[in-house]
């Protein structure tokens, strides 16, 4: 009965009613329906002050924050959605040059394909017919600016970029049915569409511009050209057409030298492609072609994620009886060699006296180098590919010996397997250090486009926060609040 009561008094206050008893003078006389409810006229929440001190205030809306150029585009699409009265042609003409200027002048954030597609329907406006304000139009040198500046300005190239292509396709169009058209302007932007077109999954049409480029001049056509087609056909592994093109590069007198076979190999590299990358290395064997120790260093970075180390050998006694040509390579040989032995199982005391061997034989030979971070970074690394937390954890104690400082590298790591091994607290703490090496807000103005070190974990750390029980609010909504502040 006790419990009834309470239900049913908290019931009647959840729904802003009196609770009244049968035998109470105040119980209405008669009830329509079991469950009646009192209705109450919504009044005014106040937020509780102090004397009057520290009142909320205001709420006011927070306009729609532009980039440079976006808005008056925006409005004409709006405007054509809506069979309105757009902004005029002098208006989109500098609207649309605007966003491109912006990102080359200010190296603001990389324009989306989204953006792009408003530039491309302001584009189509622009080159429509009107008699009206046919004054208004694009110059040359302006279509050209901004077909040069979409190689860079565009989205990341690992997107494919639908409307990006078909801006740039349209633009060199435009130039071409103009007139007064220099050479020098027609070979930059065909240039710049061919760029385009490779890194955007369509090697074939560039390879075909490349053919009309060669038509204009043979010397025009640049090795690197070809580079950017072959990685193109890898993109999409079209292994067919990259001996096809192998083939024509070969038959108009480009050598299919080292530099154009480590683009492939670092492409599959990048990809963690074990098996494309195992095969054009046995290609570049065949052909008796030298890696470049760039390539060798990808190549081996892959081999001790993945347990490659047999078949690396070769490359990696290659690799080790070249000379360093500087200091950062010298650093970089250190770290390869350490990864590469606990990658075989060495242990840390084995590190240890491998390091300290590699400085005394630098300073034997006049030129004392100190160890780096970023070798630490790269033992770090290969323990957490194998999910080793312990072994992660002795690794950078080995840094700490040697009185090596971490940097946001070392923590994002720290970040990443004490998450994975479940040592939540941990990886709290490391979280707050983490931050602290995030450029602020006020540093970054309106540009977001940098890439902030451990980042991308933050969305896995709040769901594994979420999985366990006490449920960190407060840490939660902390979380969420940076992603909030940075995306």
């Amino acid at each position: 009965m006790r419990s009834q009561l309470t239900r049913r008094v908290f019931r009647q206050i959840v729904h802003n009613a009196v609770y009244a008893d049968a035998c109470c003078a105040c119980r209405p006389a008669v009830q329509h329906a079991r469950h009646a409810r009192v209705t109450s006229t919504p009044s005014r929440v106040h937020s509780r002050t102090w004397f009057s001190f520290a009142k909320e205030p205001t709420r006011r809306q927070k306009l729609p924050d532009y980039k440079p150029g976006l808005k008056e585009m925006t409005e004409l699409s709006q405007a054509l959605a809506k069979h309105e009265r757009p902004p005029s042609r002098a208006t989109l003409a500098q609207a649309f040059t605007t966003v491109i200027l912006d990102h080359t002048t200010k190296q603001s954030k990389l324009v989306e394909d989204s953006d792009i597609g408003l530039m491309l329907t302001t584009f189509r406006y622009l080159i429509t017919p009107n008699t009206e304000e046919d004054g208004h139009r694009l110059s040359v040198e302006e279509i050209s600016h901004v077909l040069n500046a979409l190689v860079t300005a565009g989205p990341d190239r690992s997107t494919k970029a639908p409307n990006l292509v078909t801006l740039a396709e349209a633009l060199y169009e435009a130039l071409k049915s103009r007139e007064g058209v220099t050479d020098e302007i027609r070979i930059s932007s065909l240039k710049s569409l061919i760029t385009i077109l490779a890194d955007r999954y369509k090697p074939q049409e560039a390879r075909d511009l490349l053919a009309e480029l060669r038509a204009m001049d043979p010397s025009l056509v640049e090795a690197r050209q070809w580079t950017d087609v072959l990685v193109g056909f890898a993109r999409i592994d079209d292994q067919d057409q990259i001996m096809k093109t192998i083939e024509i590069i070969q038959d108009q007198g480009v050598p299919y030298d080292s530099q154009v076979h480590q683009s492939l190999l670092l492409y599959y590299a990048a990809q963690k492609n074990v098996s494309r990358m195992k095969e054009w290395c046995e290609f570049g064997k065949a052909k008796r072609l030298d890696l470049p120790r760039k390539a060798q260093v990808a190549v081996l970075k892959v081999c001790t994620n993945h347990g490659e180390l047999e078949w690396g050998e070769p490359i990696m006694r290659a690799y080790t009886d070249q000379e360093p040509s500087n200091k950062a390579d010298q650093i970089t040989a250190w770290g390869m060699i350490l990864r590469w032995a606990a990658a075989k199982g060495n242990g840390f005391d084995e590190l240890d006296r491998m390091l300290k061997l590699l400085v005394q034989k630098s300073m034997e030979q006049g030129s004392k180098i100190e160890p780096e971070i970023r070798i630490i970074n790269g033992l770090i690394a290969i323990a957490n590919m194998k999910k080793d937390a312990y072994a992660a954890e002795r690794y950078l104690a080995l840094g700490q010996k040697w009185g090596l400082q971490p940097d946001e590298r070392t923590l994002t790591l720290q970040f990443e397997y004490r998450m994975d091994s479940g040592d939540l607290d941990g990886a709290r703490a490391v979280y707050y250090d983490l931050k602290s090496h995030w450029p602020s807000l006020e540093e970054l103005g309106s540009d977001m486009s940098n890439k902030f070190g451990g980042l991308h974990l933050v969305n896995r750390f709040i769901v594994k926060l979420c999985e366990r029980k006490p449920l960190k609010y407060d840490l939660i909504m902390e979380l969420v609040a940076d992603l909030q502040e940075r995306q």
